[in-house]
C-alpha cells in the first residue's frame, strides 16, 4: 500500500505543474489534517475547540516508504480540551507497555489500516490543496496582466451569454455583463475566433473562474489606443479622461507634450486610417476624440462635440464629495440643442462624466431671459509650431468618425433599443417628440463609468 501510495504521488508530479516539495508538503499536510481529531461525542457538548493531536508524517518518494504517528502524553485523567493529545494510562494500547504519567507515548500508524472514511477525507483535503496551489501559480503569472489586454481564443459560449476564452491553455471568463451590447448584436463572440479583451480582475483564490475579463469597462478603449497607436505609446500623447456608454458612444480626451503634435488627429489619422481598428473592434461603437484643454471653460466646449456652444458660465462645485467637480451652465444657438443633448442625452451625459462637471444646457434666449451671466467660448483649432504639418482639418474629424461609426447600417440605434429613463438617466419632453436631457442627475452613481 505505501508503495503504491508513493506510486501515485509521482504520477502527479508528472501531471501537475508543480514541485516534488509541494506535493510532498500538501500530502502531509492533508495526513496530519486527517488524523488531528477524532469524531467523538463529546464534541456537541464543548465549551472549547480541543487541541489538536501532535501528528508526525515522512514520505521518501525515493524509498517510496510512508510514516506516520501520532503523539500522546500520558496522563491519569486527560481534560476534555486535551483529549487527542491525551491518553489516560489505563488505556488498552499502552496498558502493557509500562508507561507511568507524563510519559510520551507514540502510535505508529500503519497507511494499509487506514479506514475509508479517514481516507476519503485525505483525498479530499489533497485535491484542495492541489487546486489551490494551482490557482495560486496562475494568479502569479497572470498579475502582471491585470489591466492589460489580451487576445484569446473564445472557447465556449456559456448559458445567459457568458464566455469562456482559452490563453495559451489557461481559462478566462468574461460574464455577460461585460460584454459591450454591440459584441452580442453583431455576432463578435465566435467559438474558435480571436478576442480582444481587458482583464478585469485576478483572484488569487476563487471557487470559480479566476480571470474576469470585460470588453465593456471604458479602460478597454482605453488601452486598445495605446495599442494601435506608437505615440500613445511613447508618451508623446496622452489620455487624460474617457467616458462610455458601451455599444452606443466613447469619449476620449487626448494631450500631447509636443506643441507640434495634433494629439486628435494622431490618434485618428490621415482619413480614419488609424482610429478605424479601434472602431472595427468595438464593433462600430461610436467613438469621439477630444482635445483636452486644461481651461475647463474650453475643455467643456471641446467634450460637447459635435454640438458648437456660443458660451458657458462655470462654477466650483460646493460640494467636493460630489461626483463631479464644477457646475456648468452651457449656452447654444437653438439648431445646437438638440447636438449637445445628443440622442437621449448621451453626449452631454459622456461630456459631463468627461469632465467632472453638472452640465446644465440651454438656449441663448433662454439663458438671456434668466439673466445668466455667460462668456462667450469657441471649440479650439490645432495651430502646428515651427512650420509642422497639421495631420488633418480639425473641420473634418467629426465627419470622419461620423462616417466610420456608421459604415454599417445594423451599428445604428433605433428609439426603441434603450429605455431613455432608466438607461440613461434622461427624461422625455412631453411637448416635443426630441429626446430632453434632465441636467438634475447627481444622484446617480457616475463612478461607474
Amino acid at each position: 500500500m505505501s508503495e503504491k501510495f508513493v506510486s501515485l504521488l509521482n504520477e502527479l508530479l508528472k501531471t501537475k505543474n508543480l514541485t516534488e516539495e509541494e506535493v510532498v508538503g500538501f500530502m502531509k499536510d492533508s495526513i496530519k489534517k486527517a488524523f488531528e481529531k477524532e469524531n467523538d461525542l463529546l464534541r456537541a457538548h464543548e465549551d472549547e475547540e480541543p487541541e489538536p493531536a501532535e501528528v508526525e508524517v515522512e514520505i521518501d518518494l525515493s524509498k517510496e516508504k510512508v510514516s506516520i504517528k501520532r503523539i500522546f502524553k500520558v496522563v491519569d485523567d486527560y481534560s476534555i480540551v486535551s483529549r487527542f493529545r491525551e491518553i489516560v494510562k489505563d488505556d488498552k494500547r499502552i496498558v502493557n507497555l509500562g508507561l507511568d504519567i507524563g510519559d510520551e507515548y507514540i502510535e505508529e500508524i500503519d497507511i494499509d489500516k487506514i479506514e475509508s472514511s479517514r481516507a476519503n477525507h485525505i483525498k479530499i483535503l489533497f485535491i484542495q490543496k492541489l487546486s489551490e496551489a494551482e490557482k495560486i501559480k496562475l494568479y502569479r503569472k497572470f498579475s502582471q496582466f491585470k489591466g492589460e489586454i489580451l487576445t484569446a481564443i473564445v472557447h465556449k459560449k456559456l448559458k445567459k451569454d457568458n464566455v469562456l476564452l482559452d490563453y495559451n491553455g489557461d481559462s478566462i471568463f468574461m460574464p455577460a455583463n461585460e460584454l459591450s451590447p454591440l459584441d452580442i448584436e453583431k455576432g463578435k463572440i465566435k467559438i474558435g475566433k480571436p478576442l480582444s479583451v481587458y482583464v478585469l480582475e485576478i483572484e488569487e483564490i476563487s471557487k470559480d473562474a479566476q480571470i474576469i475579463a470585460s470588453r465593456k469597462n471604458s479602460k478597454f478603449i482605453e488601452k486598445l489606443i495605446e495599442r494601435e497607436i506608437d505615440d500613445v505609446q511613447d508618451g508623446i500623447v496622452k489620455i487624460e479622461s474617457i467616458s462610455r456608454e458601451p455599444g452606443i458612444k466613447t469619449k476620449v480626451a487626448v494631450s500631447t507634450i509636443d506643441d507640434n503634435v495634433d494629439p486628435v488627429g494622431t490618434i485618428i489619422g490621415v482619413k480614419g486610417q488609424k482610429i478605424k481598428p479601434i472602431i472595427n473592434e468595438i464593433c462600430g461603437e461610436r467613438l469621439d476624440i477630444i482635445k483636452y484643454n486644461s481651461d475647463i471653460k474650453q475643455f467643456i466646449a471641446e467634450s460637447l462635440l459635435p454640438a458648437n456652444i456660443k458660451g458657458i458660465k462655470i462654477e466650483k462645485a460646493s460640494n467636493p464629495e460630489l461626483w463631479y467637480n464644477w457646475e456648468a451652465t452651457v449656452v447654444v444657438d437653438d439648431d445646437q440643442f438638440l447636438s449637445a443633448l445628443g440622442k437621449r442625452g448621451v453626449n452631454i451625459k459622456l461630456a459631463a462624466l468627461l469632465t467632472r462637471t453638472k452640465i446644465d444646457v440651454k438656449k441663448v434666449q433662454e439663458a438671456n431671459d434668466e439673466g445668466i451671466e455667460w462668456e462667450k467660448v469657441t471649440k479650439t483649432k490645432f495651430v502646428p509650431q515651427n512650420n509642422s504639418t497639421n495631420i488633418i482639418n480639425f473641420d473634418e474629424f467629426e465627419n470622419i468618425i461620423e462616417d466610420i461609426a456608421n459604415n454599417d447600417e445594423d451599428s445604428k440605434f433605433t428609439e426603441s433599443d434603450y429605455d431613455l429613463e432608466e438607461d440613461f438617466g434622461v427624461s422625455k419632453n412631453n411637448n416635443d417628440d426630441e429626446d430632453y436631457y434632465d441636467p438634475e442627475f447627481e444622484d446617480e452613481d457616475y463612478d461607474k463609468y
